[in-house]
């Protein structure tokens, strides 16, 4: 009984892997006057899933288009993120995704948050750009589906309105600008603004 426990833990683990692997690509984002392109390429660090949460690290290449101007950059290190959560709080099922990936100048953030009523990722694994439920299955919460720049009351925001695969993967600058100041730890940032934004009132997040 032990060894078939022992082999569906081995078997589970291999599954998540693989789905992990098969995820890394091109996430596309774009709302009025924006476009966020962030490009997974290597996954760093995996937490979970566990309790309804999974948390990534990684590393690649981004860029963003603001009113037709382009800035592409990489990220040093492991500084990109995703935080899955799939909850019940008492009201109703809900599920939250966040990406969050640093600017080119290693100083502020941005932060893709995603929230809609239901399993919208089941299994809580990062799915392929491809597989990522359309900006339409995200429904039925208020504060999310947007895209911040910066932190606090100089926080820009803007409204996602479409989102799937790059249609032009970004590559790395020729000479990749080194941060001054490093951002906050990632994973870190995922979980307190998911809970900041997302938990204040619970009935009032679900629309009628």
């Amino acid at each position: 009984m032990e060894g078939s426990d022992e082999t569906a833990s081995y078997v589970f683990l291999f599954a998540a892997l693989a789905a992990t692997c098969a995820a890394q690509g091109c996430y596309e984002f774009s709302g009025s006057g924006i476009t966020l392109d962030i490009n997974v390429v290597t996954i760093t660090y995996m937490y979970g899933p566990t309790g309804g949460e999974t948390v990534y690290n990684f590393s690649g290449t981004d860029s963003v288009t603001l009113n037709g101007s382009t800035t592409n950059w990489s990220e040093s290190g492991s500084q990109g993120s995703v935080n899955i959560q799939y909850e019940n709080d008492g009201v109703g099922y809900f599920t939250t995704f966040q990406m969050i990936v640093p600017d080119s100048t290693g100083k502020l953030n941005y932060t893709v948050l995603l929230g809609g009523t239901g399993n919208a990722i089941p299994g809580d694994l990062l799915p392929s750009p491809q597989n990522l439920p359309p900006i339409s299955a995200w429904t039925g919460i208020s504060n999310s589906n947007t895209i911040t720049y910066g932190s606090g009351k100089s926080a820009i925001t803007y409204n996602i309105t479409s989102l799937g695969a790059c249609s032009t993967v970004p590559n790395a600058p020729t000479t990749p600008t080194s941060p001054t100041t490093p951002p906050s730890t990632p994973t870190i940032t995922a979980v307190q603004d998911a809970e900041a934004i997302l938990r204040r009132s619970p009935r009032a997040r679900f629309s009628l």
